[in-house]
């Protein structure tokens, strides 16, 4: 009303409208931009992570979930004796037992050995496994490629891959001797990266026994060596994955 005393909180109340219609300035456009952006390189370190339980005497930890993709990659820790059906998400999986041994499907896996297809194992003894899910229907029977079965070949100086051809994404076992250098390479799909054995340098990053790593598309990585005592890697790239 014309004439009417100053409102000092209509004022402040018009000041705070009027700044917020104002675009924000760079520094903080750039600063949401860059937290929007996924990091190209994730890792998870053996001591991190939660252990949660996923039934009487088992436990697993998350490495990575995508619920888009319907992947999921993760450890699971079971007692002696202890039955575990596969996660709900379904589709093709693959077990790597790192220690201990499991029944399945008639076989009996241990150390270094690796099966897809089984609706069920038990534990024959305490038993760590690595675990990756994808949405994919299965075919055929259950799978197994025992560690003896696996065919190696040399990639370059010092270090030989063995492809593990059991339906699924790309997984690749590579063994490093000590010191051995991984040539760079660019990554065309979401790749991830278990340590099973020794240790390694990734961007920098000192990976250990136990350690998980995550790259996504189109990043790259720069020569990955080996520590002294090498190293024995699983790897894992999916083409069509997000990041």
């Amino acid at each position: 009303m014309s004439g009417a005393p100053p409102d000092p909180e209509w004022d402040e109340l018009l000041a705070v409208m009027g700044a917020a219609a104002q675009p924000p300035p760079n520094t903080l456009r750039d600063r949401v931009l860059t937290a929007s952006t996924p990091l190209p390189f994730a890792f998870v370190r053996a001591a991190q992570g939660i252990w949660l339980p996923v039934g009487e005497g088992a436990h697993a930890k998350a490495l990575f979930l995508d619920s888009r993709d319907r992947w999921s990659t993760r450890l699971v820790r079971l007692n002696d004796g202890v039955r575990l059906t596969p996660p709900a998400l379904g589709g093709w999986c693959l077990m790597y037992v790192i220690s201990g041994s499991l029944a399945c499907a008639g076989e009996v896996l241990g150390a270094g050995d690796m099966l897809t297809g089984a609706d069920e194992w038990r534990a024959a003894g305490d038993t760590l496994v690595l675990e990756q899910c994808y949405s994919q229907r299965p075919t055929g029977s259950p799978q197994r490629m025992p560690a003896s079965a696996l065919s190696w070949q040399t990639a370059t100086d010092g270090i030989r891959v063995a492809p593990v051809g059991l339906g699924g994404p790309g997984i690749v076992l590579v063994d490093a001797e000590p010191d051995a250098v991984l040539p760079e390479h660019t990554h065309e799909g979401v790749e991830e990266l278990f340590v099973l054995r020794g240790s390694c340098v990734v961007e920098g990053e000192v990976m250990e026994s136990g350690d998980y790593h995550r790259a996504i598309p189109g990043s790259t990585h720069h020569p990955t060596r080996a520590g002294s005592e090498g190293c024995l890697l699983l790897t894992a790239l999916r083409i069509d994955a997000a990041a």
